[in-house]
């Protein structure tokens, strides 16, 4: 009866281990914009927006690796500023195909 109860319970732990420990899957589209500022020098105050991509925030924070799988998409690298129509609706556009293909999304009745 021990032997049993040690083989069901050792079952049990790694059917569950797989879906306890998938994790998340997140896309960043970037546009830019200050948090993607860069300068010549830390000392100074002048900037460029804009100027980092998306992968270099994401690589800048490992510990992202243990929380979710993050994709970076670099939409545009613009400041602020220059944000219009035409990008907004890039953005729509990428964020409903995005919804669409996920799973758990196509296949409810409302997407």
């Amino acid at each position: 009866m021990e032997f049993f109860r040690k083989t069901a319970l050792a079952a049990l732990v790694m059917g569950f281990s797989g879906a306890a420990f998938a994790l998340p899957n997140i896309t960043i589209l970037a546009t830019g914009g200050t948090i993607a500022g860069g300068g010549d020098s830390a000392t100074k105050s002048n900037y460029t927006a804009g100027k980092v991509g998306v992968e270099n925030l994401v690589d800048a924070v490992p510990q992202l690796k243990d929380i979710a799988v993050v994709k970076g998409e670099q939409v545009v690298n613009i400041g602020s500023q220059d944000m219009n129509d035409e990008v907004w609706l890039t953005l729509a556009k990428k964020i409903n195909t995005g919804v669409r293909q996920h799973r758990r999304f196509r296949d409810h009745p409302r997407y």
